[in-house]
């Protein structure tokens, strides 16, 4: 029998907690500190056997139960470990770890229905889960159930409607200008870090680059972008208006005599292939607006 790997640490919000000091922390005696001990030396037997002891001595240490369900899982003494995290979570310890052991007890012994429900039971509490879903060993025989896949859509962070307002924009392109298109670049557009982000790398057809990191601000309930070139150009902009599926950033861009220029970049789906953008300026404070840049953006192997 294969031996059933670690469960990672989950990163609850602003918290990333470890598994010791938890564990640790839940008694001032040293029978807790020794129990810890022993679990930093993946000796799990001798872990389970002192976490017993405790719990017999001390029935309402949330900690040590818990303590006790992870050895017990590690010692494969599954069905041990479910009751001991059972009495964990009703004792209320760290309701999103002890559910999510439960559904990895369950997952480890071939329960799908009981270890989604658990996970669900997880979900709902708020806490950060989605990373040990898609790292923990046993959950990854769900990876093919429809249930598991509709939570971690749910619960996967920047995956809100909100989001997704660039989506359109994603991909490889090239940037065409005038009637005949001519090619005046390229532009590939990433999203990254679970598409909380997204990276635009544009390489002009002299050879210029440029390179933008657009974020979207939880507080804020807004894109951000800030633009940098190879010759120090710098731009900092927002979204300021979604217009028939069009989205508009603006910025201000402060000159070397101390005035500003307003600056802002439209981006307007054509088609599924074709973008068009169009970055503008205005000296009076945006009563007129004069079009530096109109192109078309063309998806690689489309017309």
């Amino acid at each position: 029998m294969r031996r059933l790997t670690p469960f990672i640490s989950l990163i609850l919000p602003l918290l990333a907690v470890s598994w010791a000091a938890p564990l640790a922390a839940q008694g001032e005696g040293s029978a807790m500190e020794r129990a810890a001990g022993l679990v930093a030396n993946d000796d799990w037997a001798g872990a389970a056997d002192a976490y017993q002891a405790i719990t017999e001595s001390e029935p309402d240490n949330a900690g040590a139960w818990f303590g006790l369900g992870r050895s017990q899982f590690e010692s494969r003494r599954v069905d041990r470990a479910i009751a001991a995290f059972e009495k964990a979570l009703e004792l209320g310890f760290d309701p999103a770890r002890s559910m999510l052991h439960l559904a990895r007890c369950h997952a480890a012994q071939g329960g799908d229905e009981e270890a989604i429900g658990w996970i669900r039971k997880a979900a709902e509490t708020g806490a950060s889960i989605h990373q040990a879903l898609e790292t923990t060993a046993e959950f990854k025989r769900l990876e093919e159930n429809a249930e598991f896949r509709e939570i971690l859509d749910q619960i996967r962070p920047c995956n809100t409607p909100a989001h997704r307002q660039l989506d359109f924009w994603i991909g490889s392109w090239r940037v065409v200008t005038g009637e005949d298109e001519q090619r005046v670049g390229t532009n590939s557009i990433q999203k990254i870090l679970n598409g909380c982000g997204v990276i635009e790398n544009w390489r002009g057809a002299n050879g210029t680059e440029g390179k933008s990191l657009f974020y979207y601000h939880d507080v804020e309930k807004t894109w951000k972008q800030v633009w940098i070139t190879d010759s120090q150009g710098l731009k900092e902009k927002h979204l300021i208006a979604v217009l028939d599926g069009a989205v508009r950033f603006q910025g201000e861009i402060r000159l070397a005599d101390g005035t500003t220029v307003l600056d802002r970049t439209t981006l307007l789906p054509v088609s599924e292939n074709r973008v068009r953008q169009v970055i503008q300026q205005s000296v009076d404070g945006g009563e007129t607006w004069q079009t530096g840049f109109d192109a078309m953006y063309v998806r690689d192997g489309a017309e």
